[in-house]
């Protein structure tokens, strides 16, 4: 993937979060708090600034939004093997089981 083809697909990300969040009727600020994110984070993400976005952070916006990652990176589905939608989602299911056990410390 091109550094073109990247930020493109960052900007795309940020895009569909805020979409799905609208949708849902969330303001921001419930979001970041339903997924343990900060609200800075969170508009940097929509707002197209953000660089980089780290799979558990993709992982907790999932979560908090009901939705697969590939929906919120807007990849259809059905464009990943079974192997690799299995994959993203034992590597999401384990990041949340992390997640939380560092919360509960």
């Amino acid at each position: 993937m091109t550094a073109n083809e990247l930020t493109g697909l960052l900007k795309q990300t940020g895009a569909n979060i805020k979409a799905l969040r609208e949708q849902r009727g969330m303001s921001q600020a419930e979001l970041a708090r339903r997924s343990g994110i900060s609200a800075t984070r969170l508009n940097e993400i929509e707002s197209k600034r953000s660089r980089d976005i780290r799979l558990s952070t993709l992982s907790v916006l999932s979560k908090s939004l009901n939705v697969s990652i590939a929906a919120i990176i807007d990849v259809p589905e059905s464009n990943f093997s079974k192997q690799d939608q299995n994959s993203l989602l034992k590597a999401s299911e384990t990041i949340t089981r992390i997640i939380r056990r560092i919360r509960s410390l």
